[in-house]
Parts: C-alpha cells; structure tokens; sequence
C-alpha cells in the first residue's frame, strides 16, 4: 500500500511576520509546514511596514499602563484579552525576537534604546504615552523583524 500521507500537516498563506510565526509555532511542535508567498519570502506587507515595538523593558514602565494605552488607543476596537497577551508577552518576544538574530538599537550603556513621543501626552508610534518612556523600537524596521523570522525559520527547516 501506498504511503498517503500529505508531504506538510499545514500550509501557512503569507511570509510576513504573523505567518512566519504562526509556522514557527508549528514546526516546533511537530507539524510539517509550507509557506505560501506573493512571490519571494520577503515579499509581504510586513517587509513594507514601518514602525517599531512596544513592550515594557525598562523599571520606569509598566505592563498596566501599556494595557491601558493600548485600549484607548484601539477606540474600542481592541480584544482585551489579546491586548493582554501583548503586553504581557512582550517583553519575553523580544528577547527571543534578539536571540534569532534581530538587531534593536541600543543606548551608550548596551540596553536597548527606548523611544520617547514628541509632546507631553501625545501618543507615540507603538501606542504608549509621551509623558513617559514607552518601550519602543522606533529605528526597527518591520522588514528587520521579518528577516530574523525568515532566517531563524531556514535554519530550523530540513
């Protein structure tokens, strides 16, 4: 009998930073995995985007405040818990996010650089306040954030 068995267990549509993740996720659990692109791997809307990350990494900030930003920023539009998984899971995705190879600026003393808004309570790119410091890769380039995924993706495929 012949082996009928699919040559991947999922087929991921997209090579920006969520479809790689979501693959990512897949393969370290078992699953065998394609990914479907426009046309090469770095082409996606994520390789065009601009913009940086907000997470809680320095002692000044804090997880609540993001939440809360986060909220009134979306208008109510956002899903509370998924707003609660990205700021608490923030922190830890960029730390994982360095280990596969994406660089963030970093400051005189070699912690990551933190973004600050232009004016006293406007808001910042990545959601936080400017009256206080909001974690955020403003030089960091979603495409960056692509091709560490990409890379960190290639290495691990067979």
């Amino acid at each position: 009998m012949s082996d009928t068995r699919a040559p991947f267990d999922v087929i991921v549509a997209g090579s920006g930073i969520a479809g790689l993740r979501a693959a990512i996720e897949i393969a370290r659990g078992g699953g065998r995995v394609a990914i479907l692109t426009k046309d090469g791997p770095t082409d996606s809307a994520t390789d065009k985007a601009q913009g940086g990350l907000a997470a809680v990494l320095s002692d000044d900030d804090e997880i609540s405040l993001h939440y809360q930003d986060t909220i009134q920023a979306g208008d109510g539009l956002c899903h509370e818990g998924a707003v609660r998984v990205l700021v608490e899971e923030g922190p830890e995705r960029i730390r994982e996010l360095a280990a596969w190879g994406a660089r963030f600026d970093r400051d005189a003393g070699g912690r990551p650089a933190l973004g600050r808004g232009v004016g006293r309570g406007t808001r910042t790119p990545a959601g936080g306040r400017a009256d206080r410091q909001a974690a955020s890769r403003q030089a960091m380039t979603s495409a960056s954030l692509s091709r560490a995924e990409l890379a960190y993706a290639s290495r691990r495929s067979g």
